[in-house]
């Protein structure tokens, strides 16, 4: 049943990417079959009649058609109109004195051909419809009767079409002109601030670092400022980014599942000291119902949320705000919730409120001047809100505060999901590390970072260093390619838009010499659109981190590396030089644990503690070797069908089929095989003389995950017989 939902829902899709075709069609047989039956009782004659059956059911094998192959084409399209023109200069010739009515279907025909398919089918239907009623005039012996009539018929045929084009051309060129400019801007703002982000992580960086330094108060404070300007300035650039990506349509809305009350604290403790400092209050309400697991885009969620509590708190001088989160409607799949930001603060004028969701608009100038900012916030939470299916609005009383309404469907987490996120501690919260308490490592960790920016790479080095890497700094692509060549590194940390040879072409570069081994490399880049991440992602970059990095950002891969590092250096006792000569089996330990094949370098096929995660989770080795064994029965079929549809180049199902073997492996914690699957996602028709590596990478990483899986299976048996 599932199978046949998702092939009646990939249908449909197609079907609306073809809409004009469709629609035409069903206008086509709808109104063919009312003609049909008015002729049937107005009019004597059987060949009218006769004409319009034949007619209707050429009409309707033209839909079938469509539907069966909605794909388009452009000679269906004008077999249609040569079928169009030529039954209504048929039913003009033998319908006597009903002739007239079919006049305007000419007119009718000729628009429609023109503002569906473009100017050359507007040219074509009219030089048709010209020769098709001239015809008529020469051959229906009712117009040679009626020469005045039929003259002046044939004149507005003649002269209307033309014009119409006329102002459909016109019309064309002017609508162009304003894409045109509005790319211009939103290009030119997507840049210039793509451009600032550098020297900001510059700024940040620096001042980070000075936080960790002996300072007198003056100092502090002077540096507290610069932080302050800096995250400020950080906000409105990523406000110009996001509208920008909005504009372009290139926000993508991430479903994932998450506890409500947990965002609801995040944004209690985000605007804590802010709303401490101005000594207002921040209240928030939760219905009872609310407290449960949803599924939906998070990320942006949280975006609508944090602007709007923002402005409320940045436009109150007095009193405080108050959000209310409560149920307006609720299935037994979905709900549909209502935020409500409501402030004691300046209000808004009844004149300003159909403007306030413009960008770049305020209610008045002296607003920016007084308070700052761009205008933004509630643009990008209004377009975000509709992205996501709901809708806001806004009520104000001048003086006396605004509210904010967000209507906002959401989808319920399923059960599972809810015990997994428990189990997990899912919260979304952070514990946020001095790195003067950073960890020691079994091993200091070896870091090659290249960046052409001298304040990026200095503080990059600088913040390293002080978590005990040691660190090698390389000012373009060639030299880090030097140091590959003539050191050892754990961990490679490369700019993206380095000149001559960007980061990932040094990747890649590395990648392909003989002897090269396997390299955790992380890009930094200022862009932060999806298709520069999934390019880095696709290629194998092991995380690609979005400018300004923080130092917590930092600090939380280097504990990753580290901890996989010490993790791998007790499972591999051997000497690194018999290692890397031949795989080496770990031994199974008492409890419950992963068999698996790993070299230096490497990681596991299998996570172990996500494994006894999941035994945890069942409450019996019964559990995990049910889910196993379906693991391995599914992948198995998804496989194949993805080998065959990599084969036909059919990058649409690729994707979906990767996307849904890269979740269901992080879920069973098979962090390579997700990895190499997520190579897979986003993929064009350029990408095709790569697509059969790329397969066969996915199909490597996914025999050799399910030889481990087997053999965990065979432990988890054994186990059980034991007891």
């Amino acid at each position: 049943m599932r199978d046949l939902f998702r092939q009646l829902k990939d249908k449909v899709t197609e079907i609306k990417s073809v809409s004009n075709e469709t629609e035409q069609a069903l206008i086509r047989v709808t109104f063919v079959s009312f003609i049909t039956l008015y002729l049937l009782f107005n009019h004597s004659d059987i060949e009218p009649v006769a004409v319009c059956l034949l007619y209707l059911g050429c009409g309707f094998l033209m839909l079938f058609n469509i539907l069966r192959n909605p794909q388009k084409n452009e000679r269906r399209q004008w077999i249609a109109m040569i079928m169009d023109i030529t039954a209504t200069s048929l039913e003009q010739m033998i319908s006597g004195a009903m002739a007239g009515i079919f006049i305007g279907i000419y007119l009718w025909l000729i628009i429609g051909y023109g503002l569906r398919y473009g100017t050359k089918f507007f040219k074509g239907c009219y030089a048709l419809s010209l020769i098709g009623f001239s015809l008529t005039l020469y051959l229906s012996p009712y117009w040679n009767q009626h020469l005045h009539v039929a003259y002046g018929f044939l004149l507005t045929l003649l002269l209307v079409p033309p014009h119409t084009l006329r102002l459909q051309i016109s019309l064309e060129k002017a609508t162009k002109l304003a894409d045109e400019a509005n790319e211009a801007k939103t290009n030119f703002l997507s840049n210039i601030s793509h451009e600032m982000r550098t020297p900001l992580n510059g700024i940040i960086g620096a001042s980070e670092l000075l936080v960790q330094s002996r300072l007198d108060q003056k100092q502090s404070e002077l540096l507290k400022m610069v932080g302050t300007s800096a995250t400020s300035l950080k906000k409105l650039i990523n406000d110009v980014l996001d509208i920008s990506k909005i504009e372009k349509g290139k926000i993508d809305l991430e479903e994932i599942s998450f506890f409500l009350p947990d965002l609801i604290q995040r944004l209690q403790l985000m605007f804590q000291l802010e709303v401490e400092r101005k000594q207002l209050w921040l209240r928030f309400h939760l219905d009872p119902a609310v407290e449960r697991h949803y599924t939906g885009s998070l990320h942006h969620l949280e975006q609508v949320l944090m602007n709007l509590v923002a402005n409320a708190i940045k436009f109150t001088q007095h009193g405080g705000v108050d959000v209310t989160v409560g149920i307006r409607q609720s299935h037994l799949h979905t709900s549909l919730l209502k935020f409500s930001i409501r402030d004691t603060g300046i209000g808004i004028k009844p004149d300003a409120l159909p403007y306030i969701f413009d960008s770049f608009t305020q209610a008045d100038s002296s607003i920016t001047r007084r308070y700052g900012g761009t205008g933004l916030g509630t643009s990008i939470a209004k377009q975000l809100v509709e992205l996501m299916g709901g809708h806001i609005h806004v009520s104000s009383d001048e003086a006396s505060g605004t509210t904010f309404e967000v209507i906002l469907p959401l989808s319920h987490a399923e059960a599972a999901d809810q015990v997994a996120l428990e189990e997990m501690n899912l919260t979304g919260t952070s514990n946020v590390v001095p790195l003067s308490s950073h960890t020691k490592f079994r091993k200091k960790i070896r870091v090659l970072i290249a960046d052409d920016n001298v304040v990026n790479r200095m503080i990059l080095n600088e913040t390293l260093q002080r978590m005990h890497c040691v660190v090698k700094a390389a000012e373009n692509g060639d030299e880090a390619l030097d140091a590959l060549e003539h050191h050892q590194f754990d961990l490679m940390i490369l700019d993206y838009n380095m000149p001559e040879m960007n980061g990932l072409e040094v990747f890649n570069i590395y990648h392909a010499l003989p002897g090269s081994k396997p390299l955790r490399t992380v890009i930094l880049t200022a862009d932060a659109t999806k298709t520069t991440q999934d390019r880095c992602l696709r290629a194998g970059v092991y995380q690609v981190l979005t400018k300004p990095v923080v130092s917590r950002q930092i600090q939380a891969l280097i504990e990753t590396v580290g901890r996989t590092m010490d993790t791998e250096s007790i499972a591999l006792p051997v000497p690194a030089t018999h290692a890397a000569s031949r795989p080496v089996q770990v031994n199974t330990p008492a409890s419950p644990a992963v068999i698996t094949t790993l070299t230096p370098g490497s990681e596991p096929m299998l996570d172990s503690n996500r494994m006894a995660h999941l035994l945890k989770l069942g409450g019996s080795e019964a559990f995990l070797h049910r889910l196993i064994t379906e693991f391995i029965d599914t992948t198995d079929d998804l496989m194949r069908v993805l080998g065959t549809e990599c084969l036909d180049l059919n990058f649409e199902h690729v994707h979906k089929l990767a996307h849904m073997l890269a979740g269901e492996s992080a879920n069973m914690g098979l962090m390579p095989l997700s990895k190499q699957s997520r190579r897979l996602l986003g993929l064009a028709m350029e990408d095709a003389p790569m697509i059969s590596g790329l397969y066969q990478a996915v199909m490597d990483a996914y025999e050799e995950t399910r030889a481990q899986l087997h053999q965990y299976r065979s432990t988890l048996s054994s186990k059980r017989s034991n007891k």
